[in-house]
């Protein structure tokens, strides 16, 4: 359990930080987080003779997940390294424990020591954590940067969003880039498992058929739509759906700009 040089402990850091970001990157159980960074930390700073956190309970700390002999149960706020962090809310660097007055001494091979303060995306104090080693001057600012960095990462950042940012849509912008490309349709968003997608149209397309119904809205223009049952003529704002399995051929005189709602694994040069 010797002291590692700057060089060796920032290694050792980083490979702790990177394991931890993997393990919990999808974890949000506040004792799944302390357990784990308390095992991967130890596992990785050699020096790590005692691990834990001490939970912010009813006004005083008691002892959480941890890993080394037994804990003090209960530490007063302003009490030993772990409640004078609780109270001061900052970092406590102790060199040597036994001259950091009113130092609590849970196991008397303990000589120096860390304490970090734990706070949530709120910035109310959860938790203190511990770290204890066997050797003196174990701890400097290394350990105070990584640590606080690491805690704030997984408790204060709060877990990121999944949702997608709310987007507005504008036809005329979608029109100007669709410009004169006929039956060329362009995605533009995705609804689930369908697609909305734009298309400007002139002149005859194939006959076809799909294998998923779809919906046909005019922006601008007229659009013809020739089916096995007969034809549907569609002007700007109407619309119409074809199911799926009927054959059909869509036909416009002019440029028209037309929108189709349809299922992603629909192909717009049809199924058949």
């Amino acid at each position: 359990m010797k002291n590692l040089n700057h060089k060796q402990k920032i290694k050792a850091y980083e490979k702790a930080v990177k394991e931890l970001g993997s393990l919990l990157k999808d974890e949000s159980h506040q004792v799944l987080k302390m357990a784990t960074i308390n095992c991967v930390l130890k596992d990785n700073l050699t020096y790590y003779f005692w691990t834990g956190f001490y939970i912010v309970e009813n006004g005083e700390l008691i002892v959480g997940p941890y890993q080394g002999i037994l804990g003090c149960l209960h530490i007063a706020f302003g009490k030993g390294v772990c409640g004078t962090a609780a109270k001061t809310k900052e970092t406590q660097i102790v060199p040597d424990v036994h001259k950091f007055p009113g130092h609590i001494a849970c196991d008397s091979r303990s000589k120096s020591e860390i304490v970090v303060p734990v706070f949530d995306k709120n910035k109310n104090l959860i938790a203190v954590f511990d770290v204890d080693s066997t050797e003196k001057n174990s701890f400097d600012e290394i350990d105070k940067t990584y640590l606080e960095k690491l805690l704030y990462t997984h408790f204060a950042a709060g877990k990121k969003s999944r949702l997608k940012p709310i987007k507005k849509y504008n036809l005329s912008e979608v029109d100007n880039k669709l410009g004169n490309i006929f039956w060329s349709p362009v995605d533009v968003c995705d609804i689930n498992d369908w697609v909305l997608r734009a298309a400007a149209v002139k002149g005859d397309f194939h006959w076809h058929t799909h294998n998923d119904d779809e919906f046909f809205l005019i922006h601008k223009g007229t659009l013809r739509i020739d089916t096995e049952k007969g034809p549907i003529e569609l002007k700007e704002n109407e619309g119409t759906v074809i199911t799926k399995g009927i054959k059909h051929k869509p036909f416009a005189k002019d440029r028209t700009v037309v929108l189709l709602l349809e299922p992603k694994r629909l192909d717009t040069k049809g199924d058949k």
